[in-house]
């Protein structure tokens, strides 16, 4: 039997299309059973499951032009012909809203068809109709028909837009052709009347709204007009020039003011100079000039004093008054302003509204909608569903791939290794243990877990087997077996019985024992000794696992194949056979390289390890052949990683878990 190889680098499986065709051709016969029970599954569904559906399309695409009279779209929006508002059209046409109208408009919640009374539509249908009926076989409430057949008539129609077009497709499914197309003009010819529905009730809505609108502006440009003329006829009111006149006027008195606060301070000079003794001098002088004496002076000064004084104050008086009458001017013009321009203000937008409230009257009753019908549905000849053709042919290739993967997943599960009968049959060799999955810290195998117990019953049947064997080789036919694992593990379970143990990693490759369980930066090693560059004594370490010694691979750039034909690879175990009481070899894969077979002549016993459900059975043959061809054969089977992630199952794994050492 042909099996999928494996990558002899990392086990790794590879397709072999040629052995898929093997495993497909020799499963022919159950491929093209299982092809033709789909085959008939698919007739039974088709002719017998599913009523005959005819299809009706009915087309509609959007307007672009603009054909309307006066042009409203700042009160009247109209669709946009954009990605998004396409979009929503379609979602509108698949709406239930409009599915209820046409539910209604045909009266479709009476058709048998659509309101689940009769199992015509199928047998989904059909049972659906019986959970509606209920147990009590009482009539159905008229509106669960209606809700019923609205939502089979969404079920049945497809609304799609055309890519790149303003054109709509609306198809619906019925089992009368003539229905169908009746259903879908009935679609097309309601979604337009609805267009023109709501273009009306928007203008009306609107003109209503402009209408109150209009009104209160005319309200207010009255009020405005009122509030001017009021301004303009008040007493107190003057225009412009008349304003500027008073601010002429007001300068003078400014003046004049200063001049006579002038004159009336050189008249209060001349009293002081008068009234004051020690200034008679200069009054003297002043009697002079004037030719009086200082009595009749001192009266004349005061006399013109106390009119200077009199002047003055009637002149901020005047001031004063002007000053006023000024700011009232000011304010009634400020005022006036403001109430012109509230009244421009208004009236710009009450001419605005009622020219729009003139368009919005002129557009109502010429209401057009925003699409049109440019192909009826028609009834058709031949349904749409089942597609027969299509449902046979679906049904023979998915009843067939039914039966490949079947046959194939059979070939290959009974390729793979599966239980212990197989592997001492093809083999010749007892089955010395069956492990589960070991856990990544082998301190976790401790007395009393199935897998420490599995272990023990190993070393066990070790012992018990062959006593001399001191050399035991540890190897698979594939990488990722767990033979490493293995291997450590069964090391640490011989130094816990007091045996002087010694692991040693002979792949001189990877070197995962050497990774695992030793330390970096050591000199020396497995290679090293064989070419004698150092002692054994020299490259013997202490292993993380206590009470056993390891000795690593050696340094890089060997050939192994080369190091490991050396004669002293004989001398290297006879000096540890001297020192230790068990020697535990991890060996590379044997269907990779050869270096478990060179060394397969050193040793006392060969421990295989195989993967159960993994390891092939053409697989597990190669090895055995490549192992006999130099002249050994393995003397004992492990099978690692029993029952998957979850170990060994069943009455063997109940029967450690009971006797297991607590």
């Amino acid at each position: 039997m042909q099996n999928t190889p494996t990558n002899p680098a990392d086990g790794r499986e590879i397709i072999d299309l040629g052995a898929l065709l093997a495993m497909v051709w020799r499963g022919f016969a159950v491929i093209l059973f299982f092809g033709a029970v789909g085959f008939g599954l698919a007739l039974t569904y088709a002719k017998g499951l599913t009523t005959p559906l005819f299809a009706a399309t009915a087309e509609l695409v959007l307007e672009t032009r603009d054909e309307k009279i006066v042009d409203i779209e700042q009160v009247l929006g109209r669709i946009s012909t954009d990605e998004e508002a396409i979009l929503t059209e379609v979602h509108i046409l698949a709406g239930r809203e409009l599915a209820a109208q046409v539910v209604d408009e045909l009266e479709l919640a009476d058709d048998v068809e659509f309101n689940g009374e009769s199992p015509q539509s199928g047998l989904a249908d059909f049972l659906a109709s019986l959970r509606s009926r209920g147990e009590t076989g009482t009539l159905p409430d008229p509106e669960v028909l209606r809700e019923h057949a609205i939502e089979t008539l969404r079920a049945r129609t497809e609304v799609r837009n055309v890519p790149g077009t303003y054109a709509f497709s609306i198809e619906v499914l019925s089992a009368d052709p003539s229905k169908a197309a009746e259903i879908a003009n009935s679609y097309a010819m309601i979604y337009l009347e609805n267009q023109r529905a709501e273009l009306f009730r928007a203008t009306e809505q609107a003109s209503d709204w402009l209408a109150v609108r209009v009104a209160d502006l005319a309200a207010d440009v009255a009020r405005a007009e009122t509030a001017v003329t009021s301004l303009k006829s008040e007493a107190s009111f003057a225009d412009e020039a008349h304003l500027q006149g008073l601010e002429r006027r007001l300068l003078r008195l400014r003046e004049t003011l200063i001049e006579r606060r002038a004159a009336l301070e050189a008249k209060q000079r001349q009293l002081d100079i008068l009234q004051e003794p020690d200034r008679l001098a200069a009054g003297a002088q002043v009697l002079v000039v004037s030719g009086l004496d200082r009595d009749q002076a001192l009266a004349q000064v005061r006399s013109e004093r106390a009119e200077l004084s009199a002047q003055t104050a009637a002149i901020e008086t005047s001031v004063g008054d002007l000053q006023r009458q000024i700011l009232l001017q000011t304010e009634a013009l400020t005022r006036l302003d403001s109430a012109q321009r509230d009244l421009e203000s208004s009236r710009l937008l009450y001419e605005n509204f009622r020219d729009r409230l003139r368009e919005t009257a002129v557009q109502q009753g010429i209401h057009q909608p925003d699409s049109r019908i440019i192909e009826y549905a028609v009834a058709q000849r031949f349904p749409v569903v089942p597609n027969l053709p299509y449902s046979l042919g679906v049904g023979a290739v998915v009843g067939a791939l039914i039966g490949g993967a079947l046959t194939i997943g059979w070939q290959i599960s009974v390729s793979r290794i599966r239980s212990s009968g197989q592997v001492a049959t093809l083999t010749g060799a007892p089955v010395l243990a069956q492990m589960s999955r070991l856990p990544k810290d082998l301190d976790d195998l401790k007395p009393g877990t199935p897998a420490g117990e599995e272990l023990r019953n190993l070393r066990t049947s070790l012992l018990l087997r062959r006593e001399t064997a001191q050399v035991i080789l540890v190897a698979s036919a594939e990488s990722g077996d767990g033979k490493t694992t293995i291997s450590a593990a069964l090391a640490k379970s011989f130094a816990e019985v007091g045996r002087r143990t010694l692991l040693v990693d002979c792949d001189l490759r990877r070197r995962q024992a050497s990774a695992k369980y030793g330390r970096r930066g050591i000199m020396g090693g497995f290679a090293d000794v064989i070419l004698g560059r150092t002692s054994l004594d020299q490259s013997v370490i202490r292993s993380s696992m206590e009470g056993v010694d390891l000795l690593q691979a050696g340094g890089s750039g060997y050939a192994a194949a080369d190091v490991l034909s050396r004669g002293n690879v004989a001398d290297v175990l006879t000096q540890a056979r001297g020192r230790w009481d068990t020697i535990i070899l991890d060996t590379p894969p044997i269907l990779a390289v050869p270096d478990a077979r060179l060394l397969a002549g050193h040793v006392d016993s060969l421990l295989l390890v195989v993967r159960w459900n993994r390891t092939r059975r053409r697989t597990l043959a190669t090895c055995l052949d490549r192992l006999r061809q130099s002249g050994h054969g393995p003397d004992a089977i492990v099978m690692s990683r029993m029952g998957g992630r979850h170990g060994v199952r069943g009455p063997y794994r109940q029967t450690i878990r009971r006797y297991a050492v607590a």
